[in-house]
């Protein structure tokens, strides 16, 4: 029974010897704390186990990061699944810019910058530029996120360390599905003096 408790419960002293009424009560708790682990080890066991199904609502993600993925996603190749998602926000965010001359973080980066739009490359607003801080921010946010989408998610052997390759690409559709849902959402500005308006 030691080597047990000892098991459960480890880096705790055990004594059998030991008949004080402390002793006594430490080794009662001992147990106790043995037979929660014991309880509670298959409920671990399923939550932890690598079989355990993630379960997604498709619904909440955005129509471009889902259909791009089901079917990738429905055969396990979860990085393939979001790297798939990835291309299609590339090629939304071309098209929404009309910019076919750069991709990626760099299109990322040019479409929702702070600066205004100059020499016919538009750029893309979160919310209406009013100079507050407020503005600046979730312009830099959709800015970051995006690169981050671009720079984490795209390949997928280049997934964050740590943690299952069906969870890690669980939250690069997460991500990809935010960030969707920020190109679709901004305003286009263009230069003036291209024949736009801001």
């Amino acid at each position: 029974m030691i080597k047990v408790v000892a098991d459960l419960v480890p880096n705790q002293m055990w004594l059998a010897s030991q008949d004080h009424p402390q002793w006594v009560s430490h080794q009662r708790a001992l147990v106790e704390r043995a037979l929660g682990v014991l309880d509670h080890q298959v409920d671990l066991d399923e939550y932890w186990s690598s079989e355990s199904v993630i379960e997604i609502d498709t619904d909440a993600l955005h129509p471009w990061v889902w259909d791009a993925a089901n079917g990738l996603w429905d055969s396990e190749h979860w990085g393939e699944a979001v790297e798939a998602a990835v291309k299609v926000l590339n090629a939304q965010l071309q098209m929404k810019t009309g910019r076919n001359d750069i991709s990626g973080t760099a299109l990322v980066g040019e479409s929702f910058s702070l600066d205004p739009p100059k020499g016919g490359r538009v750029r893309l607003r979160v919310i209406e530029d009013d100079g507050s801080e407020t503005y600046r921010s979730m312009q830099q946010g959709a800015m970051y996120l995006g690169m981050a989408v671009f720079m984490l998610w795209r390949n997928p052997l280049s997934h964050v360390p740590g943690g299952s390759p069906m969870q890690q690409a669980l939250e690069g559709l997460a991500a990809a599905s935010a960030f969707a849902q920020l190109i679709e959402a901004s305003s286009v500005i263009t230069d003036v003096a291209f024949g736009g308006d801001e």
